[in-house]
């Protein structure tokens, strides 16, 4: 279902050069134009194929929209987990607070979780990016 809602708009503009052509071929009255008949069944063709094309993008948005509020979600529970840690630990009576090199191993630990997590959810949302001849920050993309 992917490749079609993805060239949804070529579906629709090959589908409808067909019934235009079969509608003008086998169902023009006798004494009218081809051209007549081809005319107005383009004109609803296009109509059926914008509304078509417009639900499909639409529902695309929506479906992005979705994915983004829960990825902002599972971000702001990460970092409230994070700080809520090293708020207790900050807590901790200066004796038991770990130091050194195992504080900086736990610092280590809690930053790779948090990287762990944002790849996570920076590779689900990437087959979710709209595809454009370049990227967000404005370079050239080696998709051309």
């Amino acid at each position: 279902m992917k490749p079609v809602l993805r060239h949804i708009g070529l579906f629709t503009s090959g589908g409808s050069l067909v019934v235009v052509w079969l509608v003008a071929v086998f169902f023009t009255p006798p004494g009218t134009s081809h051209w007549a008949v081809a005319g107005v069944a383009a004109l609803a063709c296009g109509l059926v194929s914008g509304v078509a094309v417009g639900i499909a993008r639409s529902r695309q948005a929506a479906m992005r929209r979705a994915r983004l509020i829960a990825a902002q979600s599972i971000l702001h529970d990460i970092v409230t987990h994070h700080r809520t840690l090293a708020g207790l630990l900050a807590q901790l009576p200066a004796e038991s607070r770990p130091t050194g090199e195992q504080a900086g191993r736990e610092i280590l630990h809690t930053v790779m979780t948090v990287s762990d997590a944002l790849q996570d959810i920076a590779d689900e949302a990437d087959g979710e990016r709209p595809r454009h001849d370049h990227d967000y920050r404005g370079d050239r993309s080696s998709r051309l």
